[in-house]
């Protein structure tokens, strides 16, 4: 489980998002830029924060 957030897909016009190596969730197409940008922008104020955030927390997820 070595990536944060990864992407694969396309079919059908959807995309799998997983996040800390772990399927999570789907995004479509028309919001997988903004969605993905939303993601690593979290991740990246997280680790300058030096603190550990679930990521599902992004998605109204229990952490």
């Amino acid at each position: 489980r070595e990536t944060d957030i990864g992407i694969t897909g396309g079919g059908n016009g959807k995309h799998m998002v997983y996040l800390a190596g772990v399927t999570d969730h789907h995004v479509e197409d028309d919001a997988m830029v903004a969605h993905i940008v939303q993601l690593v922008e979290a991740k990246a104020a997280e680790i300058d924060a030096g603190t550990t955030v679930s990521m599902d927390t992004l998605h109204g997820k229990a952490a």
